[in-house]
């Protein structure tokens, strides 16, 4: 549906559903059940079926997602205007660690 709204508020609704989760963030080492690769992602072995996605607060249909562009996900069509508009109205681009490749 297109709904936005805060982290902070979209954690005020996702916490009291996973309370049980909240004491599986600490460091590895420590007998937790993941561990940080060095890419910034963290391996994880543990089951995640009993973790609670809660509908859009709207709506109340679908999963509720960051406002991010995933792998494999189609940039939206006014950012990708805006993009381009900035591309086109900059003397310059400095691109860092991408690979400049996207399927949108």
């Amino acid at each position: 549906c297109g709904h936005e709204m805060a982290r902070a508020s979209f954690h005020d609704i996702i916490e009291p559903l996973n309370m049980d989760w909240l004491g599986r963030s600490a460091p590895p080492g420590e007998g937790k059940e993941w561990r940080p690769n060095a890419d910034g992602d963290a391996e994880i072995e543990t089951d995640f079926g009993g973790f609670e996605v809660p509908g859009c607060p709207e709506c109340g249909d679908g999963m509720v997602k960051p406002d991010v562009v995933f792998f494999g996900d189609v940039v939206p069509e006014q950012r990708k205007k805006d993009a381009m508009d900035a591309v086109v109205g900059s003397s310059g681009v400095l691109v860092v660690g991408s690979s400049l490749a996207v399927l949108s």
